[in-house]
C-alpha cells in the first residue's frame, strides 16, 4: 500500500517551539513547561521540560489519526509547579486550517490570560503520511540557493523521528566524524540541494543510517546488500554528464532524495531497536527486496539516461500506519502508570540461590504460577526487580508485563479493577503482534470498564494471545506481578484473585506465566494454595538462612566501604561491625536498608547509636521492624522541645498515611497545608531516612511496612499510632479552613477574580479537588464535621465550583464523580443526604453548561438559573441572583432539602453570606413541599412518591426514568436531576405494579386489573385496557415495541397490541397462582412468565403454546425472571432467597443456585450486555453477581431501609435504578456502588389498598 492511498484524516505536530514565554521568578522553584494539544476528542501533551528562559523547544511530534473533518483543533502552553499546572495561553483552529498548511511551518499566537503576554507557538503540521517521512516536501519552492529556508525543517523532523539520538543539534555533531566512508557522495546531494531542498535532509539522514550500521555490519548480509544496491545508484547519478542535466533529470533526482531518506529511516529503525526492528523476518525481508528493488531502478534509469517511472517504496505502509492507530485504540484501555525507578535491585551476587530457582521454574515448567512470598522485609520486591531484568535479557526480552501494586497509588496501582487493562496494554506493548490482536479485542468491546475481571481477562488477554500464530515459538513469556498483598481489599480484589491469578492463562497458553510477589494474607494463602491449586509453586523467602545472612552481609560490607568508616582491619573501633549488624538484621532486608539510610545521614555518630541499643533482639519479624521504627522515630524526634516536635512529626505522618494518592503532597504543600513551614521544611529533613522521594516530590515513605506499623494500634503506647478515620477528620477540617482561607483572600469580589500561580499557593489545588475523600474517611462525624460540610455548601459553595473549573484536568480525576463518593457516604451517614444531591445535580447541570464552562465566574449567575428552582442551592443564593429572579415569599414556597431542611431562620432573611458567623447548624423541622402550577394541578417538581414505590424503568436513552406506587401514581423524572419530566399519572386506577419503556410509550400495571399506554414525552394517555380481573402485577414491552405482555393475580398471561390494545395472545391458563413477572427474549420470539405456584412458563409469543413443562427448582414462590440478551439463559429469584438459571432450550436448571440474600429475591435483570445480573430482595439490599462463576462484583448496595422491590439497568449497564417499600427510588453508579440519586419522600399517604 502506498502512503497515497491513506484515506483518513491524520495530523501529526512536529518541531514545536513557544517563542516569547512569560518570565518567571528563577530564586524560587524553576517550573516546568509542556504544550497539551487537543485534536477533536484526542488529546496529548509534549514532554514535560524544565523552563529555560523565553523560548523552549520540542522535538518528539505528536500524532492523531481518525480525524473527523470538522475537528477543532487547541493548543495549550502549561507551565508546572509542584505537580500543579498554570495556563500560559491557548489557541483553537479549525482541523481544515492544518490541512491547508500541510508540510509547512505555521506560527500561533496564543491568547493568555494576561495581555502583556505574547507568547506564539511555531510548529510544522503534515496532515497524511507521505508528509511524515517528507515525501510532500516537494511542495515547497524549488530554490537555487543551497541555504533553503525548508532544508531545517526538514532535518530537525528527520531528527524528530530519531528521537533516540535526541536533539537535532546533538545529533549531527556526533555524526560528522563518522561520514568518511560515504563522504565521496556527498557532491552529489550539494548539487542536488540546489534544485531540491529535501537533499540536505536526505543527507543527514543517510548519515545517520550509516553510522548505525557501521555498529551492526554484521548482523545481516541482506540489509549489507541493500546498502550496495543505494551506492551503486549514486555511482552512476553523479557521473558528470547527469550533473550537468541535473534540470533536465529533476524529478528522478527528486524521487531518488525520497527514496534514501525513506530506506534510512528503515535502516536506522530497524537497527536501533524501533519498530521496523520489531516487525517479523518476513515483513523486515520483504521491506528490504522492495527498497532494493527500487535502487535497482535508479540505477537503471541513470545509467539509460532517459527518465523512468520509478515507485518510491514509503515507510508509511500498511504496518506503520496499522501501529499508529493500533496505539491510539490502546489508550482506551487507561492503562495504570507503573514506575520502578524507586525501587532498588539486588546487590550483585546476593539472592543467587532465589533468582537461579525463579529462572529454572521460567525455563522448565509449563502452565505454573511462582509465587514467591515471605515476611515483611524479606526483600520480595527487590528480588522481583532483579529477576525483571534478567528476564528482559533473555534473547530480546521475555518478559511480557510487570504490574507493581503500591499501596499510595502513584508508582503502582492499588485498585484491582485496572489489572486487567493495564495487563493487556504492556502485552501489547511487548509484542507487535499480541498488540494488534489485542487493539482488535478492545475495538470490538464498547463496554470494557464494565466487564467483570475473567471477562476482561478473556476478551481482552486470553483470546487475543491464543490468535497470535507462532507466539509459542519465541520461548516462555513472564507477567510478573509485585505487591499483590498492597491492592485494595474487597470484592473487586478477591475476583482477581479467584479468577485471574490463580488459574493463569490456562493450557492452551501455558507458555505463559504468572510471578506474583506478596505476604501470605489469609485471602492470597487460601487461593495460592499449593495443597488446593496444584498449579501454584510457592517459594518461600526464608530471613533464617545461612544465605540470607549471608547476602545481608555482604549487603552491609559493600555500603560501609563506600561511606569509608571501616579500618584496614574491617572493623569499627575494633568491633566486626558488619557481623554484629547482620545479626541484628535477622535476615530482614528491609531493616538492613533502613539502617543503611539512617547510618548515611552521620556515619559515625549513627554506627555508634544502633550499637548501643541493646534491645535490638526479637525472633518476630513484626516486633522487631516495630521497634525498629521506634528507635529511629525517637531518634529523629529529639530530646528537646520533644511535645513540640513530636506533634509536628505526628501531623507529618499523619497526613501522609491519609493523602489521597496521587497526586499526594509535596513537603512544601503540607506545610502550607497547616500552615507551619517547618512542617514542610525541619521536618521532612529529619524524617529523611524514613522517606523515599525528594522535596519537591509527593512525599513517600521508604516502605509498607512504615505504614502498617502507624496504622498498628500497637504503636499507640509509643504514641505513633495513626487512626484513618480520625486523621481523616483532621484533613477534611484543615482542607476547608484553609480555602476559605483563600477565598477571604483572593475572592472578595468573585467576579474579577484571576487564576493565579500556585507556586505559593500549592496546596490549594489538593485541598479544592480532594476534601470529599477525606470527608468520607470520617467513621463517625461529629457536629464540627456536620457544621463544617453546612457552612461549606452555604458560604463557599459557589466559588468551590468557580476554582475548580479553573483548575487543569488531571488524568484520571473526574469532578462529579469523586463528588459523588460524598454523596454515597452522605446517604449512608444521613449527614444532609438531601443538600448533596441537590449539590450534585447542581455540579452535574453546570458542567453541562457551555457558557459556564467558558467563563468559569458566569457560575453566579447563570450557573444559578440554569437549575431548576426546585434545587434547594437555587434559593439559599438568591441574595446574587438578578432582581427580576424568581425568589419564595414565603417559608412555604421554600424549597426542601427533602428529609432535612435548612435552619427555618434563614427563610426570613438571606443566607448567610461568605463573611457571615460559622457553624450555623441546619434545624431538622419540618416544611411544607414546594409546588408549581401545571394546568390545573399542584406538582411537586422533584419525584416524591408517598407510598412504597413498587417498580422502576430506565428509558430506552437512559435520560429519564418511569417510577410507580402504591400512592396510585406513575411519575416520569430526570435520570440525573430527579425533576419531573410532567406531573403524575394519576389513572386513578389503584396502585401501579409494574411499568416499562419503548422508545416513545410507557405501559403501566394497574391494581384495577387494567393496563395503561402513555406518551413518553407528553405524559398523554394514549391507550387503557382492561386487561385482567385482579391486579396486574408485571407488563413487558416487545423488543419492536409492538406488543405489551401482561400478568395477573388472576392467573393468567397475555399479549396485547400495544396500539390498538387487541389482544394477541391469550389468555394462558397454566398457571394457578398468582403470576408475578413477564418478560419477553430479546428475539422476541419467547415470553416467560413466573408465578407464586413455584413455577416458570416459557411460551411461543406467536401460537401462545407452551415451550416445555413447568421449570420448577424454588422452594416458594417465582417473584422475577430475566432472559439473557443472547436469548440462552433466563434468570429467577424468589421467596426461598435463591437466584437459579436456566437453560432456556432445554428447560433444564443449569449450576448451582446463588446464595447471599436474607430474604426474598424480589427482582433479577441481566445487564444490557449480559456480563452482570443484579438482585434485589426483600432484606433491603442489592447485589450484582458475575452469572458465570456465581460470585458478586460489588459489595452489597445499601441505602433503602425497606425491602427493596425492583432494580433495572441503564442502557449503557453503567447505571441502576432500585424501588423500595421504603418509598425512594434510588440511582446507583455500578463501577463505584456509590448513590447518585435519591427520590424525595411525600408525607401525605394515601393507601390505595392491595397486599
Amino acid at each position: 500500500m502506498n502512503a497515497g492511498d491513506i484515506s483518513s484524516p491524520f495530523l501529526v505536530v512536529m518541531n514545536i517551539v513557544a517563542e516569547d514565554l512569560p518570565p518567571v521568578d528563577t530564586t524560587g522553584k524553576i517550573p516546568k513547561t509542556f504544550l497539551r494539544v487537543r485534536c477533536g476528542t484526542d488529546v496529548q501533551k509534549t514532554e514535560v521540560l524544565r523552563w529555560q528562559g523565553p523560548s523552549q523547544t520540542w522535538v518528539n511530534p505528536l500524532r492523531f489519526s481518525n480525524i473527523a473533518s470538522d475537528s477543532t483543533v487547541s493548543l495549550t502552553l502549561y507551565y508546572r509547579r509542584w505537580r500543579q499546572e498554570e495556563v500560559v495561553g491557548s489557541v483553537e483552529k479549525p482541523f481544515s486550517f492544518f490541512n491547508d498548511y500541510n508540510a509547512r511551518e505555521v506560527a500561533l499566537a496564543l491568547q493568555c490570560s494576561d495581555a502583556r503576554v505574547k507568547t506564539t507557538v511555531r510548529i510544522l503540521c503534515c496532515t497524511d503520511y507521505k508528509a511524515v517521512n517528507g515525501a510532500l516536501l516537494v511542495s515547497l519552492p524549488p530554490s537555487n540557493d543551497i541555504a533553503n529556508p525548508g532544508i531545517d525543517t526538514v532535518s530537525n523532523t528527520i531528527t524528530t523521528l530519531q528521537g533516540h539520538l535526541g536533539a537535532a543539534t546533538d545529533a549531527w555533531a556526533l555524526l560528522s566524524p563518522t561520514l568518511e566512508s560515504i563522504e565521496p557522495y556527498k557532491q552529489l546531494f550539494d548539487e542536488v540541494a540546489k534544485i531540491h531542498p529535501f537533499a540536505a535532509a536526505a543527507w543527514g539522514l543517510l548519515s545517520l543510517a550509516w553510522n548505525v550500521l557501521q555498529a551492526e555490519r554484521n548482523r545481516t548480509k541482506k540489509v549489507l546488500d541493500l546498502w550496495g544496491s543505494m551506492v551503486e545508484a549514486y555511482k552512476v547519478a553523479q557521473e558528470d554528464d547527469i550533473l550537468q542535466k541535473v534540470d533536465e533529470f529533476k524529478e528522478l533526482f527528486s524521487d531518488l532524495m525520497k527514496q534514501t531518506s525513506e530506506c534510512a529511516l528503515f535502516l536506522s529503525q530497524y537497527f536501533s531497536g524501533g519498530f521496523f526492528r520489531r516487525l517479523t523476518n518476513v515483513a523486515a525481508d520483504k521491506k528490504i527486496e522492495e527498497f532494493q528493488g527500487s535502487f535497482s531502478d535508479f540505477h537503471e534509469a541513470f545509467r539509460n539516461r532517459a527518465q523512468r517511472t520509478t515507485v518510491i517504496v514509503s515507510l508509511a505502509s500498511y504496518e506503520c500506519v496499522k501501529f499508529i492507530e493500533r496505539q491510539v485504540v490502546l489508550q482506551r484501555l487507561q492503562p495504570h502508570p507503573q514506575d520502578g525507578s524507586a525501587d532498588s535491585r539486588c546487590l550483585s551476587g546476593t539472592r543467587s540461590e532465589y533468582i537461579d530457582r525463579v529462572l529454572r521454574w521460567f525455563s522448565q515448567e509449563e502452565s505454573s504460577t511462582l509465587w514467591l512470598t515471605g515476611p515483611l522485609g524479606s526483600g520480595k520486591t527487590t528480588l522481583a526487580f532483579s529477576i525483571a531484568e534478567h528476564i528482559s535479557n533473555i534473547g530480546r526480552g521475555r518478559l511480557g508485563a510487570f504490574i507493581l501494586f503500591r499501596r499510595d497509588g502513584s508508582l503502582g496501582m492499588r485498585d484491582p479493577r485496572r489489572f486487567i487493562t493495564t495487563l493487556a496494554y504492556q502485552l501489547a506493548e511487548f509484542d507487535d503482534r499480541i498488540g494488534d490482536a489485542i487493539a482488535a479485542a478492545v475495538g470490538s468491546n464498547h463496554n470494557l470498564e464494565t466487564l467483570p475481571a475473567h471477562q476482561q481477562f478473556q476478551r481482552l488477554v486470553l483470546e487475543p494471545l491464543t490468535s497470535v500464530v507462532g507466539l509459542r515459538d519465541g520461548g516462555p513469556i513472564m507477567v510478573l506481578v509485585d505487591a499483590l498483598d498492597e491492592c485494595d481489599e474487597g470484592q473487586s480484589r478477591e475476583v482477581l484473585l479467584k479468577h485471574v491469578i490463580s488459574k493463569g492463562f490456562g493450557p492452551n497458553l501455558d507458555f505463559i506465566r504468572f510471578m506474583v510477589t506478596s505476604r501470605p494474607t489469609p485471602d492470597i494463602s487460601e487461593l495460592l494454595n499449593p495443597l488446593k491449586n496444584p498449579d501454584i509453586r510457592p517459594l518461600w523467602l526464608d530471613v533464617e538462612t545461612k544465605e540470607a545472612a549471608g547476602d545481608i552481609s555482604r549487603y552491609f560490607q559493600a555500603k560501609l566501604d563506600e561511606m569509608q568508616v571501616l579500618d584496614m582491619n574491617g572493623n569499627f573501633e575494633g568491633r566486626d561491625v558488619v557481623q554484629e549488624l547482620t545479626e541484628r538484621a535477622a535476615g530482614l532486608f528491609i531493616w538492613a536498608t533502613l539502617t543503611y539510610e539512617f547510618i548515611k545521614v552521620s556515619p559515625a555518630e549513627h554506627l555508634k547509636l544502633i550499637l548501643s541499643d541493646a534491645s535490638y533482639s526479637s525472633s518476630d519479624t513484626d516486633q522487631h521492624l516495630r521497634r525498629t521504627y521506634e528507635t529511629t522515630l525517637e531518634y529523629l524526634v529529639g530530646h528537646r522541645g520533644v511535645d513540640s516536635v513530636k506533634n509536628e512529626v505526628r501531623t507529618f505522618i499523619g497526613a501522609v498515611v491519609v493523602a489521597q494518592t496521587p497526586p499526594g503532597l509535596t513537603p512544601y504543600a503540607l506545610g502550607r497545608l497547616f500552615a507551619n513551614e517547618r512542617i514542610g521544611s525541619d521536618t521532612f529533613q529529619r524524617l529523611k531516612t524514613l522517606i523515599a522521594s525528594d522535596e519537591s516530590e509527593p512525599v513517600r515513605f521508604v516502605h509498607k511496612s512504615f505504614y502498617e506499623f502507624v496504622e498498628d494500634e500497637g504503636s499507640k503506647a509509643a504514641g505513633w499510632y495513626i487512626s484513618g478515620s480520625e486523621w481523616n477528620r483532621v484533613m477534611f477540617l484543615t482542607c476547608m479552613l484553609r480555602m476559605k482561607e483563600y477565598m477571604a483572600t483572593y475572592m472578595e469580589d468573585p467576579a474579577d477574580y484571576k487564576p493565579v500561580s500556585w507556586q505559593d499557593d500549592a496546596h490549594i489545588p489538593y485541598v479544592c479537588q480532594y476534601w470529599m475523600y477525606h470527608l468520607i474517611g470520617v467513621e463517625e462525624p461529629d457536629p464540627e464535621v456536620q457544621d463544617t460540610v453546612y457552612t461549606f455548601f452555604s458560604t463557599l459553595w459557589l466559588k468551590w465550583i468557580h476554582i475548580v473549573m479553573l483548575f487543569p484536568k488531571l488524568p484520571g480525576y473526574d469532578l462529579v464523580s469523586s463528588f459523588n463518593l460524598a454523596v454515597a457516604w452522605a446517604v449512608k451517614k444521613d449527614v444532609y443526604k438531601a443538600m448533596f444531591q441537590h449539590a450534585s445535580q447542581f455540579l452535574q447541570i453546570v458542567l453541562r453548561s457551555s457558557s459556564v464552562q467558558d467563563r468559569p465566574h458566569t457560575v453566579y449567575s447563570e450557573g444559578l438559573m440554569c437549575i431548576p428552582p426546585s434545587n434547594s442551592f437555587r434559593w439559599m443564593y438568591r441574595h446574587v441572583l438578578p432582581v427580576t429572579t424568581y425568589v419564595p415569599a414565603t417559608e412555604a414556597d421554600v424549597p426542601v432539602l427533602l428529609e432535612q431542611q435548612i435552619p427555618v431562620s434563614a427563610v426570613a432573611k438571606d443566607i448567610p453570606s461568605a463573611d457571615a458567623k460559622e457553624g450555623a447548624t441546619p434545624a431538622k423541622k419540618s416544611a411544607p413541599v414546594p409546588t408549581t402550577t401545571v394546568g390545573d394541578s399542584k406538582i411537586s417538581e422533584i419525584c416524591h412518591h408517598s407510598g412504597p414505590v413498587n417498580c422502576a424503568a430506565f428509558s430506552l436513552d437512559g435520560q429519564c426514568v418511569a417510577s410507580g406506587s402504591w400512592d396510585g401514581t406513575v411519575q416520569v423524572w430526570d435520570s440525573t436531576t430527579g425533576l419531573l419530566r410532567y406531573p403524575p399519572l394519576k389513572p386513578g386506577g389503584g396502585q401501579a405494579y409494574s411499568v416499562d419503556f419503548s422508545g416513545i410509550r410507557i405501559v403501566s400495571g394497574h391494581g384495577d386489573g387494567h393496563v395503561r399506554v402513555w406518551d413518553a414525552e407528553t405524559g398523554q394517555s394514549l391507550l387503557d385496557v382492561a386487561a385482567h380481573q385482579d391486579y396486574v402485577r408485571s407488563v413487558a414491552f416487545s423488543p419492536d415495541g409492538k406488543h405489551v405482555a401482561s400478568g395477573s393475580d388472576d392467573m393468567t398471561v397475555s399479549i396485547w397490541n400495544a396500539a390498538t390494545g387487541e389482544q394477541i395472545v391469550g389468555p394462558l391458563r397454566a398457571h394457578t397462582a398468582w403470576v408475578w413477572s413477564v418478560t419477553f427474549s430479546r428475539d422476541g420470539n419467547l415470553l416467560a412468565s413466573s408465578s407464586r405456584d413455584s413455577s416458570i412458563r416459557i411460551w411461543n409469543t406467536k401460537t401462545g403454546e407452551a415451550v416445555h413443562d413447568p421449570l420448577r427448582g424454588h422452594q416458594g414462590p417465582v417473584f422475577s425472571i430475566s432472559f439473557s440478551p443472547d436469548g440462552n439463559t433466563l434468570a429467577s429469584g424468589g421467596s426461598d432467597k435463591s437466584i437459579r438459571f436456566w437453560l432456556v432450550a432445554s428447560g433444564k436448571q443449569v449450576g448451582a443456585a446463588l446464595q447471599g440474600h436474607n430474604d426474598s429475591v424480589n427482582c433479577v435483570a441481566f445487564s444490557p450486555d449480559g456480563t452482570r445480573l443484579v438482585s434485589a430482595s426483600a432484606d433491603s439490599t442489592i447485589r450484582v453477581w458475575d452469572p458465570t462463576t456465581g460470585s458478586m462484583i460489588l459489595d452489597p448496595l445499601l441505602g433503602h431501609t425497606k425491602d427493596v422491590s425492583c432494580v433495572a439497568w441503564s442502557p449503557d449497564g453503567r447505571k441502576l435504578v432500585s424501588s423500595s417499600g421504603d418509598r425512594t427510588a434510588r440511582i446507583w453508579d455500578v463501577l463505584t456502588g456509590g448513590v447518585l440519586l435519591v427520590s424525595r419522600v411525600s408525607d401525605l399517604w394515601v393507601n390505595m389498598g392491595g397486599p
